[in-house]
Formats: structure tokens, C-alpha cells, sequence
């Protein structure tokens, strides 16, 4: 078996390889995760030695991509995130009734397909059917795009709760053995090519799109690569189209030209230079008999529905972050039942500490260009900061901690964020996180405390702000809600201070 002393005499002509070829940020994906996988293809492809494989490497692209197929797993589901989709109801029912013929998405990074079919099935119960729409799928795996193709699914890939979600499988899949195939009908209309956002000549020719799903994709991009991929979307995103994000990757749009729709779909944005006169309804119409009521449905149909899953938070974790050294009260909402007798939290209206300044930059969450991409199978334990030579300071951590709730392993990453708070009890990020994870586990209680603890420590935390609008949503909260929706309004990223 070859040692790590024998790969990295080639270690940083694969990097340099990487970082030219496909925009990849490889500093933080980890050094070791992409030491086995270079391990790995030097094993399979028979090379005589790690000089041989980089020489088959830089000659032979059908083995670069290979090399790229072993770094990336996907790691995505149906209809997840009902923010996004909330976005996408709002534009459709602002265009119903209009006389504009055809609908057309995109989905960049798109992975093995759930997101695809998730905005075909999305459509279709709009009654927007084809030849009225079409939706491309790009991913720079050719191999998630075969699994895509074919259309099957393991139950996994159905994750969201209640009996919505399920009506919604049952209508739009078939069984297969233990897994569900797509009908047919749904595949009309849905287009699949092999392309990466980084790439110059991203979808050269294409006509705008109306809507645009980049989500997860652009936080792992090196800064020319990322800068160039914002000027494809920028192109490709029809004037009055809507451009549905993660909050990772919230302010890099918003410096980009790009404007939030607001709390009501806090990552949903559109081009600054669209015109009044293009704009979407100001608000979703919660009614059965459209998509918008549809989706408010789902995002209420279980414990944890409408709250985002953890794989999807990559919160901005700038490692040059400060958190505001004043913040008054540690606010709660006010609810009946397991939460009464918290403070109410009706009255408060300010941001907080006047001294406070926002991070500067969003932290990079880094790995591949693609869809909720997560470190090569049996490369896990290896995520760690000191498994890849790290200092165990806090940006590490916290980024080893986003890098196992990616992958899934909620115990890990909450020991990661236990580890970091131990060192530094004012991370308003580790908070945020936390409350993330203890969200996705069901613990709603513990999460709500969590992202308390992160607004006391920056009363304008973005994330946390909507994720407690959320929880008031869930619990019946109206007025709270309606109070985080104002404050999140006015700390979205690209408001004024």
C-alpha cells in the first residue's frame, strides 16, 4: 500500500490540477480526504507509481474525472428546504394567468436528481405542464447524472415528514423493489448535461432562465472561480426571474447585484436591475388551490417540517467573525404549553448592540463544486483538525463540525461544536449550528435555547433570526414570527446598518 510520504511528492501538482480544472477551494476540503482518494484512483487505474499517475492524470481526462467522481459523494433529498420552494410557489402564482408561454429552471450542481424532479413535481402541481416548462439539470459528475437519469430512488431520498410529502411520492413514483422509480410522465420536460459553473464557457447560447436553484455550490469555489460563476448566473437569470441560494452563499449574492426577496423567502433573490413593473406578488397566498398554499402544507406537515435540515446550513462562519461584545436580553418566545413563562419576546424591536458589526465575509464551506457534496466514504474520521494537521483553533473546528452534519453524523458534529464552545463560549456561529443540529434531531426546545444563546451574542444574526421565525411559525406564534420576520428584514445581508 502506498504512503502519505509517496502521494504527497505529487500532492501539489493534483491540487494545482483541481483548483485549475474545476474552481476548487482545496485548502479546507482536507488534505487527507483528497490523499486517499489519490491513493485510491493510483491503486485502481494499475499506475506504477505516484509519477505515473500525475502524468495519466495531466493526459488523460476520462482519469481526472474519475479522480473527481472518487472525491465526490452526493448527499441530497427530496423537496428539501421548503424556503426554496416557497420562493419558487411565489413566482408561479405571480405568473398565473400571464401569457408567457414557458417556464424555464435550472438547477446547478444538481447531484443524482432529487432536486430536478422536486421542481418538476413542484410545477406539475402548479398545472404547469409540458411543453410549458422546461427544466435543465447541470452537475460536473457524470456518474450522479447516469443515477439521475435512470430515476430511482432509495427511500432516504424521502425524507421530508407527513402525509403531503408522502400523497406526493405516491402520485409521482412507482415502486421498485425497496426503492421508487419516477413515472414517466415526469420526465418530460427534464434535461440533464454535464457542465460545471466554474467552467468559461458555462451554457454558452442558453436563453435566461426564470428560476435558478445554486445552492451549496458556490461556497466551494475559489475566489476567481466563485467571481466568474456569479457572472454565468448573472447572465443566465432572467430579468424577473427568482435565484433560490443557501445562507452560506446569501452575501456573496448580495454583493454581487443580487437583492433578497425578505424574510417571507430569505434566500431567495433576484437582479438588482430587475424593475418594479417585474416583480413578483408581495406575498404567498396560503390557499390549497395553489402551489404556495401546497408548500405551506408541506412545511407544516411534521415536528421538523419548514425548519431547514443541518446538511443544508453552512452559516456565514467567517473565521475574521467577532461577535458583538454587548446584547442586553437573551430573548425566548413567548408560547403556551412546554415554553410557557419565557420572556416574551413581543416587545423587543431593535438589533441590539449599536457597536455591532456584521462579518465581512461569508466562511467558505469548502469541498466540491456540486450539490451538498460531503468527504469520500471511509475518509470521515479523518475530517477532524488534527486527523489533517490542523491547529484545533476555532475556524477548524467549526468547520470540521458543518463537515459531519453535512455528512449526516449529528453526534460528531455536535461534539465538534461541544469542543469549539469549550474554548469560546461567545461563538455565535458554534450557537447557531447547535441549534441547527438539535432542529434536525427533533429537539426543538434545546434549539430554540441555542439560537437564543447566538442572538445574545449577535442580536443580527441572520440565520438564527430566521430559524426562530420558523420555530414561531411551527408553534403558532404569529406575533413572534411576525417580529423575527422584521428583525431578519432588517439584518438580511445587503440591508442597511
Amino acid at each position: 500500500m502506498l504512503m502519505a510520504a509517496e502521494i504527497d511528492e505529487i500532492k501539489s501538482e493534483v491540487l494545482r490540477l483541481l483548483q485549475q480544472r474545476v474552481g476548487m477551494d482545496t485548502e479546507s476540503f482536507g488534505t487527507a480526504a483528497i490523499t486517499q482518494a489519490v491513493r485510491n484512483r493510483v491503486s485502481a487505474s494499475k499506475a506504477g507509481s505516484p509519477q505515473h499517475y500525475l502524468r495519466r492524470l495531466v493526459l488523460d481526462p476520462a482519469e481526472f474525472q474519475e479522480l473527481v467522481e472518487d472525491l465526490v459523494v452526493p448527499e441530497t433529498w427530496f423537496f428539501r428546504d421548503v424556503l426554496a420552494f416557497r420562493a419558487v410557489a411565489r413566482f408561479l402564482d405571480a405568473r398565473r394567468g400571464s401569457n408567457r408561454p414557458l417556464v424555464r429552471v435550472l438547477s446547478v450542481g444538481c447531484s443524482t436528481g432529487e432536486e430536478v424532479y422536486s421542481l418538476a413535481i413542484a410545477l406539475r402541481e402548479a398545472g404547469v405542464a409540458p411543453p410549458r416548462f422546461l427544466i435543465l439539470g447541470t452537475d460536473l459528475s457524470r456518474k450522479s447524472l447516469e443515477l439521475a437519469r435512470e430515476g430511482t430512488f432509495a427511500p432516504k431520498s424521502f425524507r421530508e415528514p407527513g402525509e403531503q410529502a408522502g400523497a406526493l411520492r405516491e402520485r409521482w413514483f412507482e415502486r421498485d423493489g425497496d426503492s421508487w422509480r419516477v413515472r414517466e410522465e415526469l420526465r418530460a420536460g427534464v434535461q440533464w448535461r454535464c457542465a460545471n459553473l466554474a467552467e468559461p464557457e458555462f451554457l454558452t447560447g442558453e436563453p435566461p432562465f426564470h428560476v435558478v436553484f445554486c445552492r451549496n455550490v458556490l461556497i466551494y469555489f475559489h475566489a476567481e472561480a466563485r467571481q466568474m460563476a456569479v457572472r454565468h448566473l448573472h447572465r443566465l437569470l432572467s430579468r424577473d426571474g427568482v435565484l433560490c441560494a443557501t445562507p452560506a452563499e446569501a452575501r456573496i449574492f448580495n454583493a454581487a447585484g443580487f437583492a433578497s426577496l425578505g424574510s417571507e423567502c430569505p434566500l431567495a433573490f433576484r437582479r438588482r436591475d430587475a424593475t418594479a413593473a417585474e416583480s413578483p406578488a408581495p406575498a404567498i397566498a396560503d390557499s390549497p388551490t395553489t402551489l404556495a398554499g401546497q408548500v405551506c402544507k408541506l412545511s407544516r406537515a411534521g415536528p421538523n417540517a419548514g425548519a431547514p435540515d443541518v446538511r443544508s446550513f453552512d452559516g456565514p462562519g467567517d473565521p475574521s467573525y467577532k461577535p458583538s461584545s454587548a446584547a442586553g436580553q437573551v430573548r425566548k418566545l413567548s408560547c403556551a404549553g412546554p415554553n410557557a413563562g419565557a420572556p416574551d419576546v413581543r416587545s423587543f424591536d431593535g438589533p441590539g448592540d449599536p457597536s455591532y458589526k456584521p462579518s465581512s465575509a461569508v466562511g467558505q464551506v469548502h469541498g466540491l463544486s456540486r450539490q451538498d457534496a460531503v468527504p469520500p466514504q471511509g475518509a470521515r474520521r479523518d475530517a477532524g483538525p488534527s486527523a489533517a494537521g490542523e491547529e484545533s483553533s476555532g475556524p477548524a473546528i467549526l468547520r470540521a463540525a458543518r463537515q459531519a452534519a453535512d455528512s449526516g453524523h449529528l453526534e460528531e458534529a455536535d461534539a465538534f461544536c461541544s469542543q469549539l464552545l469549550s474554548q469560546n463560549s461567545a461563538s455565535a456561529e458554534a450557537h447557531c449550528l447547535r441549534g441547527v443540529i438539535h432542529q434536525a434531531r427533533g429537539r426543538l426546545n434545546e434549539a430554540r435555547r441555542s439560537f437564543e444563546k447566538a442572538l445574545y451574542l449577535d442580536p443580527r444574526h441572520y440565520e438564527a433570526l430566521v430559524h426562530m421565525m420558523l420555530l414561531a411559525e411551527q408553534t403558532g406564534d404569529c406575533v413572534g414570527a411576525a417580529n423575527y420576520r422584521r428583525r431578519a428584514d432588517r439584518a438580511a445581508p445587503g440591508e442597511a446598518e
